[in-house]
Formats: structure tokens, sequence, C-alpha cells
């Protein structure tokens, strides 16, 4: 067996601390933690998680954390690590150190994804998915059916960790990864499990070390003609959208003296990539690319009857509603008729969309926008009909892979929930398998909370989204589980303004408080205990008794709970994105000062009772190993470890657009309420989330 080149760090036993809260003592004698890890059980198939699953997406996660630790560590030249970080500038250079991973890592992904994946559904190739097959698809479940799982060391075999790590992000936004699985007709894909077993089996239970055999390695390197090691992959190559002829570009134009400054970059991981073609000297950047993508798909529609990302399943995500798929009457395909019916709006598209028209004009997509804006200033076409052309245009806004969603930027903001998962440690907890099963019923009911309040967004706790992924992380079950609870396929948007979520969380926390008569997170951190007393009042007592016996209770079990808001199992924002529109601003305001007054009703309750009063203190902060102090850290707000400095990324992971093309087109936006992009379920009429728009479609 040959290891990969980065050898993680040894994990340590953490303190009893950080331990998982709230949970009973365990009778029964307890294997020490390597024969707890390995004696790992994947038989049992069931319509949910199992504990095992959960503690081997917990293994992997740790392999994660481990490879981000030491990639953004080691010095470019050398596997020697570097020197303990002690400056903002070095933190800088970590960070855009594994953001050019990652950035590799997806062209990695995507060229496993396009040379090793059977591109077949039930076992046959049939091509790429086109509207008249829409119409003979019949309902939802049918389409789900219609893949055969394949099996890995079979068909298939485990990649490096760095494609695994895309592939993970991609399932964990499950309505994209649906639609294009469906678009690409490769449904075999789609019912696909994670492969749990062999993936354990890779990873070393003390130092977390994934491990592959060289015969694995040769394999992967054959079918994608890559090297098995991200770091020994070449310059990318690119084709220029003038005069097609291959060439190669940088990853980063810049060397880590100034990486340490604010100089961007032109090569293709930085902001500002530009790149000359050799043969026709005509410039390439990422808007070039992405209004390629968005003409090739253009093409595909008009010549070859392949509908565009973002129509296939209407824009309310509720597949049993849509039980036929007849082109012309699905609202969802409203984007696909205007154009198909439209021979000047098409003329137009493609014309602006052609790159070459790029070098004489620069309107790009805000010039697709204000083409659509044309149209529809003069038609009657429904809300949900102009909601469906902005849910088309978000495939592109940043975006010119050929999946529904910037990979790198998913990736990124996984990075937070895997550094929560990692501080709590909850592999070296003694309880680790009562935590997991907790974290399975919390779902579970999680999930009834979303089935029974399907205009609202929940939002879980850290607890419960370990269990959510999990599930998500076996596509197909999981849209079957979610028809048969919900009659829809519950997204989990990655990407939700602060206030927004922070909302939902109160909302879910009185609910599951007052239908489960328990606290909804176990943590007595300011924050939660704000939350608690925001869902609590004189006439609630009458209404919702079971909300004060929750918080009674768990202040009564609180010598097993932390008041630490950094290390706590609650409110879980790894999809938290900030908003500087006034509107967000504004929003945010309004949220902060009810949590304000919340807050200090919760400190005189505490006086009250004799018990120590919540604090708001500073905290210590370490992203990429830069000690920074937050005045009063805010659980809700998205995680400065996302970002230090946004201008690392040539794509902001972590802030939604409020200007140009990534905000709305002007007669696109429905005005509904968000309530359904971030970790619950879409509304009839809008999905904030997807694509980082304004929050209201």
């Amino acid at each position: 067996m040959e290891k990969e080149k980065h050898s993680p760090k040894s994990s340590t036993f953490r303190d009893k601390r950080e331990n998982p809260p709230g949970y009973d003592q365990l009778s029964d004698p307890i294997p020490d933690l390597t024969t707890r890890l390995r004696q790992l059980d994947f038989t049992k198939v069931n319509p949910t998680p199992s504990p095992d699953e959960c503690v081997a997406h917990l293994k992997l996660l740790e392999a994660f954390y481990q490879l981000r630790e030491d990639i953004s560590t080691l010095e470019s030249n050398s596997t020697d690590p570097r020197p303990s970080q002690t400056t903002q500038a070095d933190a800088r250079v970590r960070e855009k150190k594994w953001e050019v991973y990652v950035t590799r890592a997806v062209e990695r992904f995507t060229k496993w994804w396009e040379d090793a994946i059977p591109r077949t559904s039930n076992g046959v190739q049939t091509g790429m998915l086109t509207r008249k097959k829409l119409g003979r698809a019949g309902s939802m479940n049918t389409v789900v059916q219609k893949g055969s799982r394949l099996h890995f060391g079979k068909t298939l075999d485990l990649p490096p960790l760095d494609v695994l790590m895309v592939w993970h992000a991609y399932l964990l936004n499950p309505r994209l990864f649906f639609e294009d699985c469906v678009r690409y007709d490769i449904m075999d894909l789609y019912a696909t499990p994670f492969p749990w077993r062999e993936i354990d089996s890779c990873i070393d239970c003390i130092t977390f070390e994934y491990t592959l055999s060289q015969e694995t390695h040769s394999k992967f390197e054959q079918q994608t003609g890559i090297p098995w090691d991200n770091r020994d992959l070449g310059d990318k190559i690119i084709e220029c959208v003038s005069c097609k002829t291959k060439f190669t570009v940088p990853w980063s134009t810049e060397d880590e003296t100034n990486w340490k400054t604010k100089i961007i970059g032109t090569g293709f991981a930085d902001k500002a990539f530009s790149a000359k073609c050799v043969k026709c000297n005509k410039n390439i950047s990422h808007e070039t690319l992405r209004m390629q993508r968005l003409n090739d798909d253009l093409n595909l529609l008009i010549n070859d009857d392949v509908p565009l990302p973002g129509t296939i399943f209407g824009v309310s995500a509720q597949p049993r509603r849509v039980t036929r798929f007849e082109v012309g009457r699905n609202k969802g395909h409203y984007p696909n008729t205007l154009i198909m019916s439209d021979s000047s709006l098409r003329s137009k598209l493609l014309s602006i969309s052609n790159p070459n028209n790029l070098y004489r004009n620069s309107s790009g997509l805000t010039g697709i926008t204000s083409a659509f804006d044309e149209v529809l200033s003069k038609s009657n076409a429904s809300r949900r009909d102009r909601t469906g052309i902005r849910r088309v245009m978000s495939r592109y806004w940043y975006n010119s892979s050929p999946f529904g969603l910037d990979l790198v930027g998913a990736v990124i903001r996984q990075g937070t929930f895997i550094n929560k998962m990692h501080k709590l440690d909850w592999l070296h907890s003694p309880a680790l398998t009562f935590t997991m099963q907790r974290s399975l019923k919390k779902y579970d009911r999680f999930l009834s909370i979303i089935a029974s309040n399907k205009k609202k967004m929940a939002v879980p706790t850290l607890d419960v989204d370990l269990a959510w992924h999990t599930h998500q992380l076996n596509p197909a079950s999981y849209c079957n589980h979610c028809l048969v609870v919900s009659w829809k396929l519950i997204d989990h948007d990655d990407k939700v303004e602060e206030a927004t979520l922070s909302e939902g969380f109160l909302w879910t926390s009185a609910v599951y408080a007052a239908r489960y008569g328990e606290s909804y997170s176990a943590c007595l951190c300011w924050y939660c205990e704000a939350v608690r007393e925001a869902h609590s009042s004189p006439s609630s007592l009458i209404l919702h008794p079971s909300r004060h016996f929750a918080r009674s209770r768990l202040h009564k079990a609180s010598d097993d709970l932390t008041m630490d808001p950094v290390n706590s199992p609650h409110i879980s924002t790894h999809n938290a994105v900030k908003n500087y529109s006034a509107e967000a601003l504004a929003k945010a305001r309004v949220h902060e000062a009810k949590l304000e007054e919340a807050y200090n009703k919760a400190c005189a309750r505490a006086r009250k009772n004799g018990r120590e009063e919540p604090k708001k203190e500073e905290a210590m902060l370490a992203p990429w190993g830069y000690p920074i102090i937050v005045p009063v850290y805010v659980p809700f707000e998205q995680d400065p470890a996302i970002s230090t400095d946004s201008s690392v990324y040539a794509v902001d992971p972590c802030n939604v657009a409020t200007t140009g093309y990534g905000a709305c087109a002007m007669y696109t936006c429905g005005g509904a309420a968000g309530d359904g992009g971030g970790c619950g379920a879409p509304t009839m009429d809008g999905d904030a989330g997807d694509g980082g728009g304004c929050g209201r479609c």
C-alpha cells in the first residue's frame, strides 16, 4: 500500500468539556478508540443513515480537515511543514494555497466525472436529456428509479481524497446534483450511495490518513490522464473561445511573496484571470468562459432540444406535484419555450452570449438579463415564469463549470462545518454511538417539522446537520425518503443570508420545544439562551407549556453543558453568507435588536433563578492560524474561517451578489419571501438561496 504525500497529524484526546453535552452516562464498558472506530457495520440498509455511517462520515471529515491543514502549511517546493503562522500575511498565504489546491481538485473531479463515471442510466448510455424525453418521463418517482447502483471495486474505484472531497460537497447540494444527473442522463451515479465501507477501510483510525493501493493510483491515472496527487497536476488547459486553440495557463501568477499582500493575480484560480490565446491573441477571462458555457447550452437547446439548466423540475422543487413533464405546459420549462418561440429573443441571446462579441460589446451576462427584461416587460408572464428565468441565469453567475454551481465555493463553505466537527471532536467521545443515535433521532424530528411547515425554513443544529449531510450522501435514498415524508425533494441550500438563517433557527427552536418538550440546542451560550427567551412569554406558558418545560429541564442539566459559543453543538452556519444590500442590512439590524432584547431578558431570568448569566465575551478565533479577537462572537454569522480576505478567491464564496448580474433581472423577481433557500423546503413561489441573489426569489 502506498500513502498519499500529505501525512496528517495525529489527533489527540480532548477534555471532558468538549464531549457532547447533556447526554446520559453509559453503563456498558466502552471499547478503546481504535476498536470502536474499526468495528463499524455497513450491512444494514435503512431509509435513513445508521449511527455507524455517521461515524464513518466524521472520520472522513477529519481526513478532510487534516488534508487542509497539511496543504496550507507546506512549503511550495518542500514536504517540510511551514513554521507556525503568526501574521495575517502568513494566514493569507495559507488560505490562498488551499484555494489553489481546491481549484485544482475541482478540475480533477471534472476529469473523473467525464472519464471515469459511466454515463449511463440503468446501464444504458442514451445521451443528454431532451425536452421530448421529459414529456415521456412520467412522475418524479419514476425518474429516481431510472438508475442502477455502481459498485466500487467493480465498475468504479475510489478516487483521490481531493476528488472525493469535491464529490462530497457536490452531493450536499441535493437539488442541483439531481438536476445535473438527470440532464446528463447519468442516473446510475445518482443511484450510487457514498461508498462508506470502501472509504472507511482506507482511513486510519489514529491518524485519519487516507491510503489506497498503487494499483488504484495507476487505474485512476489511466482513466483520467492526470496524476494521482493533486500537486503533480500541471498548468490548467483551456480552449480559446474564438479559434478553439488549446493552451495552458498557470493556476496563479503570484508567488508566496505577493500572496502576502493584496495583489490579485491573473491565473485561473485568481480573481482577475486573464490570458491571451497563443494563436489569435484574443483575451480569455472568467467572464468569457461563462459566456461560452451559456452559448453552448443555448445551442444545445436550439439544435438538440436539450433543456437549459434550471428548467427541469420547476421552480418549486415539488416533484410529486409535477406528474407529467409535458413540454410547453410545465411552468418550469418557461425559459425553454420562451426562447424557442421568440426568434428575435433567440437571435439576441445567441449574439450576446457569443464570446467573440464580448470583445466588441462588454455587456456579457448583464446583457442577457437585459434581453429577458425587454421581453418580460411586454408579456403577461407569471411570477413563477419570471423566477424560472432567474433560476436559469443563476447557473452561470460566477460559474463556468459544467455543473449547476461553483464547486470551489461549495468546498470552501463546507470547510466551516468540517472545522466545527473537528473542534467538537465527537470521534473521541466515550458517548460516540449514543451521540450519533441522538443526532439521528433529532434529524427525524427535523424532517417532520419541515414536512408539516412547508412555507417555513427549518435550520439545523450541528448534530442534526451531520445526520442530514450523511443522508444526502445517499442521493437516491434521500430523495425517496423526502418524497415519503414531504412529497418533495428537500433542498439544502449552502448560501443563506445570516439574518434569514438566524430567524429560521428561532422558529425551528420554538417549534421543536413545543412539539417534543426538549430544548433544540443543548447549549447555554448567550445566543441559545436568547433564542429560548425569544420564544418564551407569559402567553406561551399557557399556549405552549412544553417550551417552558424544555428550558427548565435543560437548566437542571447545566453541569454538563457549555456556555462557550465557539465550541457548542448549536446552530449550523456553514452556509451563512453576507449580504450588504441596504434591505439586508436593515433586516439584520432589526434581528439583532430582537436578539438583544431577548438576551437581556435571559440575563434577568438567570439572576432571578440564581444562575450564572450567559456572557457575551470576546472570542479568540484563528482562521488559517492567525489569531483574531472577535468582540462578541455571534454564532449565526458567517465564520471568519471561511475567508480572511475575499480577494484570495476567483469567486467570493461567502457573499451574495447585490449588484451586477448576480442580482435579480428587473422583471424576474417575484418579491416573495425567501423562505426556502436555506436548510429547509422551497416554497411554491420562491427560493432564497439558489444562485445567491436577492433572497426573495
